[in-house]
């Protein structure tokens, strides 16, 4: 399953940054070794930004629930997750439209919602 992780970083600004670098190098470090496993299939920091996306490929929502909450900076983050459906699934969604349509005699329709 893939998901894009987005990730904003809401670091008090009352935090030292003696106390917040730690957490910062450690949750990088994390996102590499998941990277080099495979869970993490891309992404980064956006430039100039706090912020940080990533596709993640796990076998269930639970799983990427784990990740995301053993996050080092969890607690500092504002995160969004989408589900994604790859690329060679959306080829076959639209071959199978494709199909569907022919068999109804290529009649005008909506593009399917889902």
């Amino acid at each position: 399953m893939l998901f894009l992780v987005t990730s904003e970083s809401k670091v008090p600004p009352s935090m030292p940054m003696e106390e917040i670098t730690p957490k910062l190098r450690e949750t990088w470090e994390l996102l590499g070794r998941w990277e080099k496993e495979g869970k993490i299939v891309g992404g980064g920091r956006v430039a100039g930004t706090h912020m940080a996306y990533f596709v993640a490929n796990v076998t269930s929502t639970e799983e990427l629930d784990r990740l995301i909450t053993s996050s080092p900076m969890y607690d500092y983050m504002d995160v969004e997750v989408l589900p994604l459906v790859s690329i060679s699934g959306a080829l076959e969604q639209l071959t199978e439209w494709e199909q569907h349509r022919s068999q109804q005699g290529g009649q005008q329709g909506r593009w399917p919602s889902s």
